[in-house]
C-alpha cells in the first residue's frame, strides 16, 4: 500500500526532500552563532539530556530504537549510527522548532535554550568526545535530570 508507513518513496524523492530540508535549515541557522563551547562539562550534560530524551526514538549508544527506526515515515535518524553532518546551530534550531511532517516535535517549551545547546553540541561532537565524556557514552552511564 503506498501510503503505509513502511513504504519508501523513489530515491530521487529523497534526494530532492534532504536536499531541500538542509538549504532551508542552513539558511535560518546563517547568523546563529552557539553561546557555549563544547566542553567536557557541556558535552556531558548534552549526552544526559539526549539518553533521558532523545534515545528512545533516535538510538543509544549500542542499541538502536526498534520503533523509532521502523515505525515512523519518515525514518527517525539513528544518531549513535550516523551522527548528524549539520553544524551545532542547525541541530539546535531543529530541535527547538522540530521538523513538519515527521515525528520530530518542537522542545523550546519543554527545555531551556542552555540545555539544547548542550544536545546540540553532544550530537554535533558525537564522534569526538572527550574520553571521560567517551567511556560514560559508550558505558550507558545516565543519571537522572535534576
Amino acid at each position: 500500500m503506498a501510503v503505509a508507513r513502511d513504504f519508501d518513496p523513489a530515491e530521487m524523492g529523497k534526494y530532492f526532500a534532504t536536499r531541500s530540508f538542509h538549504a532551508v535549515v542552513a539558511r535560518e541557522a546563517k547568523n546563529l552563532k552557539a553561546p557555549i563551547s563544547p566542553s567536557e562539562e557541556t558535552l556531558r550534560a548534552g549526552m544526559k539530556i539526549y539518553q533521558t530524551n532523545c534515545a528512545g526514538c533516535h538510538g543509544d549508544f549500542g542499541q538502536p530504537s526498534t520503533w523509532g527506526a521502523h515505525g515512523f515515515y519518515p525514518r527517525v535518524p539513528q544518531f549513535p549510527k550516523t551522527p548528524p553532518v549539520l553544524r551545532s546551530e542547525e541541530i539546535f534550531l531543529i530541535v527547538q522548532n522540530g521538523i513538519r511532517y515527521s515525528g520530530m516535535g518542537a522542545w523550546k517549551d519543554l527545555i531551556s535554550e542552555e540545555e539544547t545547546w548542550n544536545v546540540a553540541l553532544f550530537l554535533k561532537n558525537m564522534q569526538s568526545l572527550p574520553s571521560a565524556v567517551k567511556s560514560e557514552w559508550e558505558g550507558g552511564v545516565v543519571m537522572k535530570r535534576e
